[in-house]
This record gives C-alpha cells, sequence and structure tokens, in this order.
C-alpha cells in the first residue's frame, strides 16, 4: 500500500507540467565551435516547414498552433533574434535573424525541431555580442571611502613567520587594540576591508548520494572534506572573479573521505547551505546570518589545570576524519556534518589544540599526539588522557591564528593527476543484476515514504543507477525525472547531469544525453568522452564520434557485460568508419571472449562488423564468410546490413552484374524502415539506377533517402551526390543520348538541383538547345525566358534574349517578342560600341520586323529595314514581309535584289537556292499580274530552270495567262503558302552559342 501510494504520489507529479505544456513550446539557444543552435522543443510531434524569405531572414511556420517560451533564447553572433510572427488559429510562426551569407540546416529530432546556423564565411555578424559588465572596475570607488595607509619599504615587511591575520566574523576586543599594534603584527583593520573578496561567490558539492562535508580555512587555502571517498565530480565555483581561485588540489586523507583546497584571492566570510545531495559554500563579503555551535567545557575531577574536554553540539556529525597538512606537516581532525547549519565558527586557540576557522563542521590541529577527536551521541567532543588544559573561571579567549606565508608546493599527498578520473561504479550499481533489481527497488520503496526528501531522492537516484547498470535505459530515465520533481536543485549537481546524460543516450534520447555530457563541469573527465562518442554516433554524426573516441578501451573493459555489448559495438562501429580497423578489431575482441554469453543481437552485429573489417584489409572472401550466414539469419537488422554490404561488395568485384544487385537492393528497400539503414539503402540504389541511366527512378529514390534521416552526415552527402550527378547529366554527353522529353521531364521534375551561378546557367542553356534540335520551341523558350528573368544580367542576359525571340517566332509566338527584344536592346545601348555589339542590334531590329510582320504591323516593320542599307539578309527579310502580307509587286521587287546578290551567270547552272529565289519572283509576278516581266523572267532564265528540280512549276507559272488552268493556280497557291523567306536566318539560331561542356 505504501508503494502504491508513493508511486501515484510520484506520477501525479510528473505528469503535473506535462499538462501545461501541451499548448506551449520551449525554445532554447546554444553555441558550438562551427555553428549555432535553436532548439523547439515541443514534447510532441510538431510538423513544420522552413524557408529563406529574404537574406539573413527564416521563417519557420509549424502546422500548429503553440505559445512560444522566448525566456531561454539568448542572443548569439549566429542568431540575432528569434521571435514570434503572428498567428492564425492553426500555425505557430517563428521568424529567425541570421548573417544574410550563414548557411544552414534544419531537421527533426524525436519531438524537437532543430535549426542549425554556421558560421559566417565572411566573419559577419547577425548582432554584437552583449559585453559583460566588468565587476573588478567598479570596486575602486568603495576603496576610495578610506585613506588607504602608505606603502611600507621592503625593510619593513613582517617576519616569514608573520603574515596577516584572517578576519574575524564578529566584532572582537583584538580590533580595539590594533592601533597600538606594533606594524609586524599585520595590515589594519582598513587594510584588510579592501582586501576582502568582493563579490559573493559560490561552490557546489553535489553528488547523486549524500555526502557530509566540512569546510574550514587554513593558511589561505579554503578545504572542504567530504565523507565520501567516490565523489566523481570537483567542486565548482561560479562567480565574476572565479579565475582568482587556484584549482582544487586533492589532498589524502583518511580511509573512507576526500578532502579538496583552493587558494583564496582574499579575505572573506564563508558560509554554508545545504546539505545531503547538494551542498553551497558561499564565499562573500556578508557577515554571517546564522551563529555558529559554541563549545563548552566539560570537567570529571577538581582539578584546575587538567581533567576538561571540549564538547561541541552537533548531533548531525557523520565522520571523523584526518588529514595531513601537505604544507606544515602537521595532522588535521575533521568532523564532518549532514547540514550546513552545524559548525564551530571562527578560529579559538587552546592549550592542548587550535580549532580551526569552521564553516561547516568542525577542524581542529592537536599540539599533542595524545589529542583525541571523538564522535558523541549529540555532538564531537576533543578529550586528553588526564583532560584538557582548560580555565574553570574565564572564557577562552579568542586570538587570531598565525599562518605561514610559505608558497605554492607540490603536494606529494595529492592523487596522481595520470589516473584516469572515474564517474560510474556499475558492478557495484549492479546490485546482483536483473534476476534482484525488482527485489531490490521492493526494498527501497517500502522504505521511501519514512524518509526525508533527500533521503527519497537518493533511493530513486539508487535505483537509476541499478536500471542504468543493467541496462535498462528507460526506467533509469523515468526515475531520474522523478528525482528532479522532488528536488529541483539536483540538477545543478555535474554528477546528476552525467548520470542523467548516460541514461539519455541508453534509451536513445541522443540529443538531450549529448547535451547533458557537454555540460561545461564535466569536460574534465575522459569517462565521459565514451559516452560523448556514443551518443555522437546515435545521432549519426560520425566525423564528431570519432573525435570523441578515446584510444584506450579499459574503462569499458571494467563495464558489466551487457553495457559491454551495447558500448563496444558502437564505438567499434566509429573506428570502422574512421578506417581504424585495428582499434575497431581490439574491441570486438573484448565481446569475443564472452561470445558463448552474449545475446543473439550482439553476435550478429560482431559478425557484421567483422565482415567490414575484413572488408577494409581486402580480405573479401573473409567478410563474405560473415556476411553469407546473416541473410539467413534471424535479426532483421543485419540481414539488412549484410545484404547491402555484400551487394556492394559482390558489384564492385564484378561477381554479380549491375541489374542483379538492382534487384537485391529493391527487396532490401523493404526489408529494414526508418534510420540510417534505409537512407543507405536508398542511396546505393539510386545511385545504380543513374548507372542505368534510368534517372526518374534513380532521382526520386533518392530524394527519398535524403527525407529519410534529415540533417544527417548521410542525408548531406545524399544530397551532394544528387547535385552532382544531376548537373553531370545535363553538362556532359549523356544529355544527347536521352530523348529531349525524357530530359526536360527530369529536368522539371528536379529543378531544386539546379546549381548556382555559371554552371547553372551553362545547364539550362544546353537543356534549351537539346528542346530546340527536337522542334520542342516551347518548353525551350519556358526555359530561356526563366534565365533571362531572374538568373542573367548584363550582356549574357541579352545575347539569351536576342535567342529566345528567336526561338518565339520559331515557334509562331510573336507576341512576347517585342518585349524580350526590349530588353535586350536597352542593355546593348548601353554597351561600348563595337562590331559585336553594332551585329546584334541589327540582329535584334531585323528580328523586330519579322515580329511585327506577323502581329500585321507591316508598315512599322518595313520602316525599320528601310532604316538599314541594302543587303542580303535585309533584302530577303524585306522580300519575306512584303510575301506574307500579299504585297507581291512589292515582293517582285524585293527577290529581283536576292537575284541580283545571288550573281547568277546565264552559262553556270543554278543551285536550289537560286532556283527557289527565280521560281518566287516568277510567283510574284504573277500575282501582281505584270505580265511583261513574267515574259521576262521566261526568256531569260528558261532554259536554266529547265535544267532544275523546279523547271515544271517555273513553266507553270510563266505560261501566258490563256492557257493557265485552274490546276495551275492550286500549284501557285501551294507555292505561296510554302515560302518562308526569313526561315534560313531563323534556322541559324537553332545552332547559335551553343554552351561548352
Amino acid at each position: 500500500m505504501v508503494r502504491l501510494f508513493l508511486l501515484t504520489g510520484v506520477c501525479l507529479t510528473a505528469l503535473m507540467p506535462m499538462a501545461w505544456a501541451q499548448d506551449r513550446v520551449s525554445i532554447r539557444t546554444g553555441t558550438h565551435d562551427d555553428y549555432a543552435r535553436v532548439v523547439f522543443d515541443w514534447g510532441t510531434s510538431a510538423p513544420y516547414d522552413l524557408k529563406q524569405t529574404e537574406p539573413g531572414v527564416l521563417d519557420l511556420t509549424f502546422r500548429k498552433n503553440a505559445v512560444p517560451d522566448l525566456t531561454a533564447v539568448e542572443k548569439l553572433p549566429n542568431v540575432s533574434s528569434v521571435e514570434k510572427l503572428s498567428a492564425d488559429d492553426e500555425n505557430l510562426k517563428i521568424r529567425i535573424r541570421i548573417p544574410a551569407d550563414s548557411k544552414y540546416r534544419h531537421f527533426l529530432i524525436g519531438d524537437r525541431v532543430v535549426v542549425d546556423v554556421y558560421n559566417s564565411a565572411s566573419g559577419a555578424k547577425a548582432a554584437e555580442a552583449p559585453v559583460p559588465p566588468k565587476p573588478a572596475e567598479e570596486k575602486p570607488v568603495q576603496a576610495a571611502k578610506a585613506p588607504t595607509p602608505a606603502a611600507k619599504p621592503a625593510a619593513e615587511k613582517p617576519a616569514a613567520d608573520v603574515v596577516p591575520p584572517s578576519p574575524v566574523t564578529e566584532p572582537a576586543p583584538v580590533a580595539v587594540a590594533a592601533p597600538v599594534a606594533p606594524v609586524e603584527q599585520g595590515p589594519s583593520v582598513l587594510e584588510q576591508e579592501a582586501a576582502r573578496i568582493a563579490d559573493p561567490h559560490v561552490i557546489t558539492v553535489s553528488s547523486t548520494e549524500e555526502m557530509g562535508l566540512a569546510a574550514f580555512e587554513r593558511n589561505g587555502y579554503l578545504w572542504l572534506v567530504i565523507d565520501r571517498p567516490s565523489l566523481s565530480v570537483l567542486p565548482q565555483i561560479n562567480g565574476p572573479k572565479k579565475e582568482d581561485f587556484t584549482p582544487f588540489e586533492k589532498v589524502a586523507t583518511s580511509e573512507g573521505a576526500v578532502a579538496y583546497r583552493t587558494r583564496m584571492p582574499g579575505a572573506a566570510t564563508i558560509e554554508g547551505e545545504g546539505g545531503g545531495l547538494i551542498w553551497r559554500v558561499i564565499v562573500s563579503p556578508k557577515d554571517k546570518a546564522v551563529e555558529p555551535t559554541s563549545p563548552t567545557r566539560e570537567f570529571k575531577t577538581g582539578d584546575d589545570i587538567r581533567g576538561g574536554a571540549m564538547v561541541w553540539s552537533m548531533p548531525l556529525v557523520t565522520k571523523n576524519i584526518s588529514i595531513v597538512d601537505p604544507d606544515v606537516g602537521d595532522t588535521i581532525l575533521v568532523a564532518t556534518v549532514d547540514a550546513a547549519d552545524q559548525f564551530a565558527g571562527t578560529e579559538r586557540n587552546f592549550v592542548d589544540f587550535e580549532q580551526l576557522n569552521s564553516s561547516i563542521g568542525l577542524a581542529i590541529v592537536p599540539k599533542a599526539d595524545d589529542v583525541k577527536f571523538e564522535k558523541r551521541a549529540g555532538g564531537i567532543a576533543v578529550t586528553r588522557p588526564g583532560g584538557l588544559a582548560l580555565s574553570r573561571m574565564r572564557d577562552v579567549t579568542q586570538r587570531i591564528i598565525e599562518q605561514k606565508t610559505t608558497g605554492e608546493t607540490e603536494n606529494p599527498a595529492a592523487t596522481d593527476p595520470t589516473k584516469t578520473p572515474r564517474m560510474f561504479d556499475f558492478n557495484r550499481w549492479m546490485m546482483g543484476g536483473l534476476n534482484a533489481l525488482h527485489d531490490n527497488q521492493h526494498i527501497l520503496l517500502a522504505g521511501m515514504a519514512e524518509k526525508d526528501k533527500s533521503g527519497r531522492v537518493q533511493d530513486l537516484l539508487m535505483m537509476a543507477k541499478m536500471n542504468m547498470a543493467n541496462d535498462r535505459g528507460q526506467e533509469a530515465v523515468g526515475l531520474l525525472r522523478f528525482a528532479e520533481n522532488e528536488m529541483p536543485d539536483i540538477k545543478e549537481s555535474p554528477e546528476f547531469l552525467a548520470l542523467r546524460g548516460v541514461a539519455l543516450s541508453m534509451a536513445s534520447m541522443f540529443e538531450d544525453g549529448f547535451r547533458d555530457l557537454n555540460t561545461p563541469a564535466l569536460k574534465d573527465y575522459p569517462e565521459l568522452d565514451y559516452w560523448r562518442a556514443y551518443a555522437a554516433a546515435g545521432l549519426e554524426d560520425w566525423q564528431q564520434a570519432k573525435k570523441l573516441l578515446p584510444a584506450d578501451m579499459t574503462i569499458v573493459s571494467e563495464y558489466p557485460r551487457r553495457l559491454q555489448e551495447r558500448m563496444l559495438l558502437r564505438l567499434a562501429e566509429i573506428a570502422l568508419r574512421s578506417g581504424e580497423v585495428k582499434a575497431a578489431e581490439s574491441m570486438l575482441g573484448m565481446l569475443q571472449k564472452e561470445q558463448k554469453h552474449l545475446q543473439p543481437w550482439t553476435v550478429a552485429t560482431m559478425d557484421y562488423l567483422r565482415g567490414e573489417a575484413h572488408r577494409q584489409n581486402k580480405e573479401y572472401t573473409k567478410a563474405e564468410e560473415y556476411w553469407k550466414p546473416l541473410l539467413t539469419g534471424k535479426d532483421d537488422l543485419y540481414r539488412a546490413k549484410a545484404g547491402l554490404a555484400l551487394t556492394m561488395l559482390q558489384l564492385d568485384q564484378g561477381t554479380i552484374k549491375l541489374e542483379e544487385a538492382v534487384d537485391r537492393l529493391e527487396g532490401l528497400r523493404y526489408m529494414w524502415r526508418g534510420d540510417e539503414l534505409e537512407a543507405q539503402i536508398n542511396s546505393r540504389l539510386g545511385k545504380l539506377y543513374l548507372d542505368q541511366a534510368r534517372y526518374m527512378k534513380g532521382f526520386s529514390i533518392l530524394r527519398d533517402a535524403v527525407a529519410m534521416s534529415p540533417g544527417t552526415d548521410i542525408s548531406n552527402d545524399i544530397a551532394y551526390m544528387m547535385t552532382d550527378s544531376f548537373k553531370n547529366l545535363f553538362l556532359s554527353d549523356a544529355l544527347d543520348k536521352m530523348s529531349p522529353v525524357d530530359a526536360i521531364t527530369v529536368y522539371e521534375e528536379f529543378r531544386e538541383l539546379t546549381p548556382d551561378g555559371d554552371d547553372g546557367n551553362r545547364l539550362i542553356r544546353r537543356l534549351a538547345e537539346r528542346l530546340v534540335d527536337a522542334d520542342l520551341l516551347g518548353r525551350a523558350a519556358t526555359l530561356l525566358q526563366y534565365q533571362v528573368d531572374y538568373r542573367l544580367q548584363g550582356r549574357e542576359a541579352a545575347d539569351t534574349s536576342l535567342r529566345l525571340a528567336a526561338i518565339y517566332l520559331l515557334s509562331d509566338n510573336p507576341n512576347p517578342v517585342l518585349r524580350v527584344l526590349d530588353k535586350a536592346t536597352t542593355t546593348y545601348a548601353g554597351l561600348p560600341k563595337d562590331d559585336s555589339v553594332n551585329q546584334k542590334l541589327r540582329e535584334a531590329a531585323m528580328l523586330r520586323a519579322r515580329a511585327l510582320s506577323e502581329l500585321k504591323r507591316v508598315d512599322e516593320s518595313l520602316a525599320i529595314l528601310n532604316t538599314y542599307p541594302p543587303s542580303p539578309d535585309i533584302n530577303r527579310l524585306r522580300a519575306d514581309i512584303a510575301w506574307n502580307s500579299g504585297r507581291w509587286q512589292d515582293a517582285a521587287i524585293a527577290l529581283q535584289d536576292l537575284i541580283v546578290d545571288q550573281a547568277i551567270v546565264a552559262e553556270r547552272p543554278l543551285t536550289q537556292a537560286q532556283a527557289d529565289i527565280i521560281l518566287n519572283r516568277a510567283v510574284a509576278l504573277n500575282l501582281a499580274g505584270d505580265r511583261v516581266a513574267l515574259a521576262n523572267m521566261r526568256e531569260r532564265f528558261g532554259d536554266q530552270m529547265m535544267k532544275t528540280s523546279r523547271s515544271k512549276l517555273f513553266d507553270v507559272v510563266t505560261r501566258s495567262r490563256t492557257s493557265t488552268l485552274a490546276s495551275d493556280r492550286e500549284s501557285i497557291a501551294a507555292l505561296v503558302s510554302e515560302v518562308d523567306l526569313f526561315k534560313d536566318f531563323l534556322d541559324t539560331y537553332r545552332a547559335s552559342d551553343q554552351p561548352s561542356n
């Protein structure tokens, strides 16, 4: 019943925030070496769209609505703001401002939408980072309130064994006597105040197991003593001048404890807070708010000199600990306590011992070897055989303990810095393994209701550790969340964050786990690098995983077997992906020793990885020996992995054909769905389809593969490969081997793969030329129109406009021609005039004249041509315009000019082109009714025309009117409809300006 009540309460506590979070989305930011990250944590599925609406502006639209929590958003170099736009009833819209030239990526991990903004290539910033205030520059004003004593000459410095006194925490008569004391006694009260630490600093000591603690001062050091030797994380200092404190130095203690010390940069008041799991030591200029525990004297005899004992009422003393001071060489006796309000306070001097300034617990330095430090019911006592020398008649006078001003010395008793600090004791946490897990949890749950908050949290953490040690990550995460709900401050503990990071990684919540494991306070713990690499690999960030992977696997080799299976297999895969075969084989060898006890999925993973190792060593037969049995095994994942690896190996070796490889991978597509493996299979299959010139199929599969693992390395690799393949297809001979319809279909379906810049422009032009060759003029015009409107500028845009105008005319679509030519003419007019520019302007005028004629604006058309001197192409176009407008006499005159241009000689046979021009003039004269000119032509060219393929038609056209038959008129009408004198000029555009490969 107790257990049921507890679990019900805990579950309700955990579920209360969730109900509130259903209509809120938390937003947080973070900075990495190469990019800034913005994370939207919905707590549930969140479909979204993201687009760059203008340079430096990303608009993110979620297909659901919520209230954004922007309190955790910080201004970053790459992200100047994250702001909510107007939201309708269904969509939340967010705007992110970034540097205009920054690249970005976005992806979905679980219930989180992640946007990464990479560093600007030009060094541009989205906003200036806020400059923190400089506390050191604000404090001299305080010091200036009192006059500063004149500096003493070097000769007047105190002797080596005399040091400035530590400040007392309460007024004492000593302060009154200070003005008459000799200079050698130390600085004045004003000097002491000036030397005090000006701002509060907080030292946090936290753990996932309850601990007793003592804090005291000696020789300018602040000492922290913990009664639990397995404390994993060093104390953490936070404050404006934390760098002025020396790094914590570990000092040897008696068994069952650990001690650290740091040299303080100045005098201060030390005060403790908390207890149990989380301790805080406040280093501050303020006086203490809590009174210390004053000692009482006890006497067993009537001796006024000896027979006494000193007793401190501290009912929460946890342990007595002895420490050898590495500087002085004497022994310090310390009593740790379980709550910060148990402390002895300022220093005191007795005949037999010295009490150090103790801010938490009690620390003394015996002056005789037989002084005893005893834990009693309700407190701690200092005694000596025969009793202490204590006075019954007066209080013990407080005094300032003299301190030695020796410099920093090496601490021979400190822990060897080369030894790797350990964070996790999984073997101890197993507590009998899975078989005992249920009973152990039942015992803890049964006693939890009678414990205080700290005790309940410690038991929850112990259950989480047991589950982690037995490879039950999901259960551990749940228990850690219960502990966090019970004691929110536990999140300040680096040890808790390390524990939670590992549990989240075990539960495949890699993003959150990786964040916890990279807490700055945990950066100096090499054991976490194994788990950081594990989490990075889970995020499919294999490059970062390789950077984090330690070379020494000793720590992992000491883990329980279930955790070794989990860790070593993932770490071996990281090594193989980096080509470090020997390292991977070494990791797999650790598991091989226990193969008969391994789980089937572990054995399948090992066989697959061993096959990959042999492949990288070019031992292909051995690789096949490991992979082939997996194809018929029971593990679906490694049936798919081995099938992919074996197929690609055999294809590379030429033992199977391309068609067989495609068939195999088509089967694998449906064997394993989701995660990176499906993306890999589709990537390889899509590439094989491209190799078969089945471009629509290949690019479609590759596009699906990118969507399967958005934002991952493999997704990015596939996207780059698609872009390169698309570019190579349209800029190589492969385009000539495709049908024009297939080419334009592939382009229009995957136009987003068109590269930027010159490559993209050449690609579009080349495709347009292919379409022109196939008389797909309308689609070619659409491509070139897009280039002219959006991609090209200057001379290149003008040249393409001329070609586009010609293609519109070839496709009998004169309507857009004038607008296109206006843009080209304006550009040419602004260029320095030379022969090439003048020629382009002339071509533009001819195309404009032809377009105007087709638009029935004949007079305007001819007016343009009349501005140019006669020439063969001008004459031809003039003839064409007159012909198409039915102005037969004008056409006959223009055709006569063309005949003159041909320089026809009677004795020389006519060419086909010459015969056509003569025939066309005869037709024009016939339709104009100019019988005289027609008779002259018959007489002049009759003999020559009889020797051409046009002889019969010429005879019909030039007959006298009396002999013309109806059939002859039909033949003349057919000739009229067939004639296009400007066609030769336009045909030159079918093959002009072909882009080079």
